[in-house]
């Protein structure tokens, strides 16, 4: 076997080129299988027996609108207070749009007396929003999106984190310094890694 291997790494040392594009031509082929037959990705699971899961499960059993995605909406200002009538009616305002939302089962409120979520400075609070499915579609995300925007339009800063925050695309100039990058590795280490 190790002569074999050795036989195989001297061949590739003496054809670097070649190797390079038949690595390049396997991973198209890779990909384009993968776009043909793949199925639809999942990321959750359950595995049974494991106290975590056990937890999950009577967590899920008595209180349900727990049972999907959730995330947190942060409000913030950069002067005065966030809880000055002026920021939270424009929380209570973006609020109100995360209540209406689809598939939104539970939105708790910053200012509540029970729990406050604002932060010592005073200047930032969040707000948790939970959904009834996981994962979140881009209809959930953009919807989040334009709650959020209901307090950035009256002047507190809203920031989406978690689940409904989504993936957001790669910018022009995000993919320019990607390549740049991909450049510099391969000159200065010959490799990517």
């Amino acid at each position: 076997m190790s002569r074999f291997l050795f036989r195989l790494g001297k061949r590739c040392a003496r054809h670097p080129v070649r190797v390079m594009g038949v690595w390049l031509l396997a991973a198209l082929a890779v990909l384009g299988l993968d776009h043909q037959l793949g199925g639809e990705t999942k990321d959750n699971f359950t595995v049974p027996g494991v106290e975590a899961q056990a937890a999950d499960d009577l967590l899920f059993e008595h209180f349900p609108e727990l049972s999907g995605a959730s995330g947190q909406v942060v409000f913030h200002v950069e002067t005065g207070h966030i809880s000055d009538p002026a920021n939270q009616a424009a929380i209570d305002a973006a609020l109100d749009r995360f209540r209406e939302a689809r598939d939104v089962t539970a939105v708790t409120d910053p200012f509540d007396a029970r729990g406050p979520t604002v932060s010592a400075d005073g200047r930032t609070a969040y707000a948790t929003v939970n959904y009834s499915v996981d994962p979140l579609e881009d209809v959930h995300t953009d919807e989040a999106d334009d709650a959020a925007q209901a307090a950035r339009d009256l002047g507190v800063q809203a920031e989406l984190t978690g689940t409904i925050a989504g993936v957001q695309e790669i910018e022009g100039s995000e993919a320019i310094g990607l390549a740049v990058a991909v450049v510099v590795l391969l000159i200065a280490f010959g490799s990517l890694i």
